[in-house]
């Protein structure tokens, strides 16, 4: 009997354990598994176009997924390790075709120190694709886009921060694990329209 009651506690600490370690905005039904997707749409000065992610694999060390601009003929794979992740103060932003590596920048994701500084209110200089900015929180939102299911859209809770001269705004999930870029306004606009997960 004693032992039954171990094994019992021993199955349920193991199921909450391994609950409480999913990745992701699962509030939100959002998940980064690989083979999930994400697409943004994009505009610039002179066009609109897609810019699709597959995840390869999302883990505490390291993100890995492929991307592709159809309408540019353009795709790739970008690959960020622990050190851009956790520590990164600048972006990549402007994709070229081909396998990336980033060590001391993030693409789609803010790393998790900016996130965490940005969200204490703090100051952070960022590097932006050669230009520095000085990036301050200025407010929360819920950001809602596509079909989560029979017409009910996804709702991501999200931090804003903007450049001290209020040209770039960056809307970035407030999930300190996994902080996605869902909205961002430079030289050109992007924004999340569509997630598919399993």
């Amino acid at each position: 009997m004693r032992f039954q009651f171990v094994f019992s506690l021993f199955v349920v600490t193991i199921l909450l354990f391994s609950c409480g370690k999913k990745k992701g905005l699962f509030k939100s039904g959002i998940s980064f598994e690989e083979g999930n997707d994400f697409v943004y749409q994009v505009r610039s000065a002179t066009r609109e176009y897609e810019f699709a992610i597959n995840i390869n694999g999302v883990e505490r060390h390291y993100v890995s997924f492929d991307w592709e601009m159809p309408e540019l003929d353009k795709s790739g794979v970008v690959f960020m390790g622990d050190s851009a992740l956790n520590n990164a103060m600048g972006m990549h932003n402007y994709m070229s075709s081909g396998y990336l590596e980033l060590e001391d920048k993030t693409s789609v994701w803010m790393s998790r120190k900016a996130f965490t500084e940005l969200k204490a209110g703090k100051k952070v200089l960022m590097d932006m694709d050669g230009s520095e900015e000085v990036f301050h929180m200025v407010g929360t939102e819920t950001y809602s886009f596509g079909d989560k299911e029979d017409g009910v859209p996804f709702h991501i809770s999200v931090i804003i921060v903007k450049n001290a001269k209020g040209n770039q705004e960056i809307w970035v999930a407030d999930d300190s694990e996994n902080p996605l870029i869902v909205r961002m306004e430079l030289d050109f606009k992007i924004w999340l329209t569509y997630y598919s997960g399993d």
